[in-house]
């Protein structure tokens, strides 16, 4: 028998089980941030009362994220993550949730496919130990480190480039690392902004969004710089290609494309200013 509860704070060692399975990059702080940032839209499939699967699910106003679906390989084949999808629809659409939204592999895409979400675009997640050249110098672009002051105005730039308001993971992205972002000032004004956490394997850069286009490269490689020599992660949307020819300049590889998805109203994105996603959890 297939059965749904609350994923509660004591799960999280149970989640990270199945990431460490499963090969993710997550770590335990991935688990308490998605907890935290909707603790009533994380879910635990049961079958026959134990605990087989995950799922977390975050809003952003009207726009929402599913993420983590996560299925112990034991009890995979059984619906589990049907049944997981289908109450966490249902949950948001109480909420008057708009638009749900995920990134998909392609094993995963026709599985959604079938409860109504549909590609939007599509991402590529690089990896590898980035090599920077000096950046070109441009005396009005001030690369300076990410301070809880600038976080206003990252929301701001964040909203107009995904279309949603990400105040809340911006801000504990911050406190969970807070000197591995990157501001970038012009004439006083904020221009752009690069984020990072930590992961099991590597670093994951992202998310990194400008104002222009053609500061992206800047910010992005400083944003790069600060994490050290350590290997990471990019996710860079299709349709942003001057942010995947960077990722090759720089060394990094391609290992493997996302399906970004949406069940509801389409989301509008800015894919030129989003040179960095933050990951396939919320966009």
């Amino acid at each position: 028998m297939l059965s749904v509860r609350q994923l509660t704070a004591s799960d999280i060692p149970f989640g990270m089980e199945l990431k460490t399975e499963a090969g993710w990059n997550q770590l335990a702080s991935d688990w308490e941030r998605a907890w935290a940032l909707d603790p009533n839209g994380c879910f635990v499939g049961l079958c026959d009362g134990t605990p087989a699967a995950t799922l977390t699910t975050c809003m952003f106003g009207r726009t929402a994220w599913i993420a983590m679906v996560l299925t112990r390989s034991t009890f995979r084949g059984r619906g589990l993550a049907t049944a997981l999808l289908k109450h966490s629809i249902a949950y948001l659409h109480e909420r008057g949730v708009e638009s749900i939204r995920l990134d998909a592999t392609a094993l995963g895409r026709p599985v959604y496919e079938k409860l109504g979400f549909q590609v939007d675009s599509e991402i590529t997640r690089f990896y590898g130990r980035p090599t920077l050249a000096p950046s070109p110098d441009d005396a009005e672009l001030r690369l300076v480190p990410l301070a809880a002051s600038h976080l206003a105005a990252c929301a701001e730039l964040d909203a107009v480039a995904t279309g949603n308001d990400r105040t809340s993971l911006l801000q504990r992205l911050h406190q969970d690392w807070p000197t591995a972002g990157i501001a970038a000032l012009r004439g006083g004004e904020l221009r752009g902004f690069c984020l990072a956490r930590r992961g099991s394997r590597a670093a994951q850069i992202g998310p990194c969004i400008v104002a222009a286009p053609h500061d992206g490269a800047a910010v992005l490689a400083a944003g790069m710089q600060r994490l050290g020599e350590g290997p990471l992660y990019l996710d860079v949307p299709h349709c942003n290609p001057a942010g995947r020819r960077f990722a090759v300049e720089v060394g990094l590889a391609a290992e493997r494309d996302f399906f970004r998805m949406t069940l509801g109203r389409p989301v509008a994105e800015q894919s030129e200013r989003i040179w960095a996603n933050y990951g396939p959890e919320k966009g």
